[in-house]
């Protein structure tokens, strides 16, 4: 991509005056010019044009197989709270397979979970393609899996992710993770994800992209390609995926002896872009590489045919001589055409501008315009903005705006801050959540989500996460806010009193209340970009989220019966700067924290009888 700095230091000219002065000056001179400058220009928009539409193409699919795989990482996360916090033991076979099948329930791309305890005992709920489920029960001790996966689990950290497993016409993904209670190894669990659907997902990508999309396992397996997807596994030969020759495409299978592009030498974002020449036709084959989904790298991409790509330099010769004989033909003419060339480029620019600043609600569509150029450009940007706009549902815009504000050309180094943290789950989800379908699971979690996440954005604060049922939100970053912990106790209310109102709706309809935990702590942690040059997340991490987890997982044990139950932590309490109603309940030690945490009840914003902030807490 040009450097937005060169960019800046070269020669711009508007339309008006390049068209009228080189008219004027020279008609000869300025047909040179012309030629050259239309040439140059369009070679380079050329370039950039493919650049953007391969950085989208691959978004678009990388996107795709990230949330395929996504669900099965949040699953092991529930999972594994419900047995870290004694809800669940691995050894509670009866127990357990309500948990599994919850989980699966949930999760339909996920194909079989298995349980081993310490001894390698195990429990395993298999899910047909119908969602039927077979339980199954054994001992591994001295089987190869098992026991060259223990002693790796044991000393896990969280979940990871293994090779494939291929078993036709079906393919997994192994992830396994280990489980610990109050600390201690317990076993490990392991799922295996079906990877069908992308076959399926680059078949409708290829049509929506008009090319050939492909996902390799390694430099010469195919796990996904559109000839797979209605093939029904025959590709798959006992357990090994089809090679680049194996599958059918001609075009793929000479991916590693192409020539790279000109123009694209320095293709950002781990991007390669190669021609490949067969049988006299040009083809652009480009790809990126993914290593996040076990040892063996998958690679995604695509490919089309290059004449995509060189039509438009045709169109550009095909203009330059239509340019001679109008320039030669009247001056006139050529001010008034610059005069309607200029109007719809600016309004580009002005579009343009709106969407760096993430202004996409302001951004109107562009009208269609008599000049083919001109009309294909407002044909890209409106296709661009109708992309951006299916991908703001994605993007914490708020956080990306105070980024953008705290500098557009710096990088976000990690540091350490002085944050408030904040924790909700729904108490007893998993229970609730058996009696629902998928659908009904998900539409029940995005409506929660929609009532506490604006309280939390109202109080200037960052959604974080959604860990299954819970929220994650933290205050004082990027911007530093001097009363992080006012704003957070005053959304942690607001929560209250939208999650009362909802549930008194709920009532009236013969739905079950959802009740709620709040937990609000207050600690030094690490804030920054987290995560690889393919992923990055602006979030927090450490010992203070551990905490205020742990916090808010204590309100299990200090349910009141109300809807919503709040507690902050003591260090919550010593921030607060305006008057707010609390109730002291007591020391009480969390797991993973040697000193114990001085738990308030956080009761109301205001003044009652003694008020935290002001004098003290109320008793």
């Amino acid at each position: 991509m040009p450097d937005p700095a060169s960019k800046r230091a070269s020669f711009r000219p508007t339309v008006n005056g390049l068209i009228t002065g080189s008219v004027a000056a020279l008609v000869l001179i300025s047909l040179i010019a012309v030629i050259a400058l239309q040439w140059t220009v369009s070679r380079r928009n050329t370039i950039e044009l493919m650049d953007g539409l391969s950085g989208l193409f691959l978004e678009y699919l990388e996107r795709a197989v990230h949330n395929h795989l996504q669900p099965a990482l949040a699953q092991a996360e529930s999972i594994t709270r419900r047995i870290e916090d004694g809800s669940y033991e691995l050894r509670d076979r009866e127990r357990l397979r309500d948990l599994l099948t919850g989980a699966l329930a949930a999760t339909p791309q996920v194909a079989t979970i298995r349980a081993w305890d310490e001894n390698l005992s195990y429990l395993a709920v298999v899910q047909d393609r119908e969602g039927k489920l077979t339980f199954t029960e054994g001992d591994d001790r001295g089987k190869p899996f098992a026991t060259t996966t223990a002693p790796q689990m044991r000393h896990a950290l969280g979940p990871a992710w293994g090779d494939l497993v291929a078993r036709p016409p079906e393919v997994f993904v192994n992830l396994r993770w280990p489980v610990r209670q109050q600390g201690k190894y317990r076993g490990f669990m392991a799922s295996g994800i079906t990877v069908d659907e992308l076959s399926r997902l680059t078949t409708d990508l290829s049509e929506y992209f008009d090319t050939t999309a492909f996902i390799l396992h390694g430099r010469e397996q195919v796990l996904a390609h559109p000839n797979m997807a209605i093939t029904n596994g025959e590709f798959i030969i006992g357990d090994v995926l089809p090679s680049l020759h194996q599958v059918g495409d001609v075009v793929l299978a000479e991916i590693w002896n192409g020539k790279p592009l000109s123009g694209f030498e320095d293709a950002a974002n781990n991007t390669r872009l190669v021609k490949v020449t067969l049988a006299g036709i040009d083809y652009v084959v480009i790809s990126r590489q993914l290593t996040a989904y076990g040892q063996q790298p998958w690679i995604i991409g695509g490919w089309f045919t290059h004449e995509r790509v060189s039509k438009e330099l045709t169109r550009v010769k095909l203009a330059g001589a239509i340019s001679i004989l109008l320039l030669v033909v009247s001056i006139i003419g050529a001010i008034l055409i610059s005069r309607l060339v200029s109007r719809p480029v600016k309004r580009v620019a002005e579009g343009a501008s709106l969407v760096g600043r993430l202004d996409l609600e302001k951004v109107g569509r562009l009208a269609p315009s008599r000049v083919k150029e001109l009309n294909e450009q407002a044909e890209a940007f409106n296709t661009m903005l109708a992309s951006l706009r299916s991908f703001e549902t994605y993007v914490p815009r708020s956080l990306v705006r105070r980024l953008m504000r705290k500098g557009e050309h710096q990088e976000v180094a990690s540091e350490a801050r002085q944050l408030v943290v904040l924790f909700t789950d729904i108490a007893g989800f998993t229970s609730m959540s058996e009696t629902m379908s998928a659908q009904e699971v998900a539409g029940l979690l995005n409506a929660h989500f929609a009532l506490i996440g604006r309280c939390v954005e109202a109080e200037s604060g960052t959604v974080d996460k959604f860990i299954g049922d819970a929220l994650m939100a933290f205050w004082g970053a990027p911007d530093k806010q001097p009363d992080i912990a006012n704003r957070a106790c005053r959304a942690a209310l607001a929560i209250r009193d939208v999650i009362t109102a909802d549930n008194h709706s709920r009532r009236e309809a013969g739905h079950e209340p959802i009740r709620v935990r709040v937990g609000i702590h207050m600690g030094e942690v690490v804030v920054g970009n987290i995560g690889w040059p393919g992923r990055i997340n602006y979030t927090i991490v450490g010992d203070t989220v551990n905490a205020c987890q742990r916090l808010e997982a204590l309100g299990k044990d200090l349910d009141a019966g109300d809807d919503v139950t709040l507690l902050i932590s003591g260090e919550v309490v010593s921030g607060l700067s305006e008057p707010f109603a609390v109730e002291p309940i007591g020391a009480y030690a969390v797991k993973g924290k040697t000193a114990e945490i001085e738990v308030f009840r956080l009761l109301a914003q205001g003044h009652t009888d003694d008020v935290a902030g002001g004098s003290t807490p109320v008793r």
